[in-house]
């Protein structure tokens, strides 16, 4: 979540991501689930994460610039993610037709379970998400 890509968003639905972004947080930072915060370069032009949400993330929480749609291919953000140890990621931002999207995709091919928090993304969709969660994994079947 960045200023540039927020400002886009007509100001109710840009409320409510941040507002629900930051609810999230709290509640990750609650249970120690560990965050990562991805900010697509140049940070300067585009903004940091909104403060409303910087203020829930708690001491789990890592912050990295990235060069990259998907943020597996920085190596600095693949590399903290194998070190987590998880192999369940829920992603959430701005941009889900681009950069949620490359991110899930890029995941599910390290084999990681990717699921969309729906409640907290925005996107070029100006119609509401409902507050669910929305796996992108594939289907597993048991045999």
């Amino acid at each position: 979540m960045q200023d540039f890509f927020l400002s886009q968003a007509g100001e109710g639905i840009r409320a409510r991501i941040i507002a629900n972004t930051g609810s999230f947080a709290r509640l990750l930072a609650y249970f120690r689930i560990p965050i990562v915060v991805t900010l697509e370069r140049p940070v300067d032009q585009k903004g940091s994460c909104p403060r409303e949400i910087m203020t829930y993330l708690g001491d789990m929480a890592e912050l990295f610039e990235k060069n990259f749609f998907d943020l597996t291919k920085d190596r600095q953000i693949r590399e903290h993610l194998e070190h987590l140890d998880k192999k369940q990621i829920v992603l959430t931002g701005c941009e889900t037709d681009v950069c949620v999207l490359q991110s899930c995709l890029g995941l599910l091919s390290l084999d990681y379970e990717v699921y969309r928090r729906a409640y907290t993304s925005g996107g070029i969709s100006r119609a509401p998400s409902p507050p669910t969660y929305r796996s992108c994994s594939p289907p597993r079947s048991s045999w």
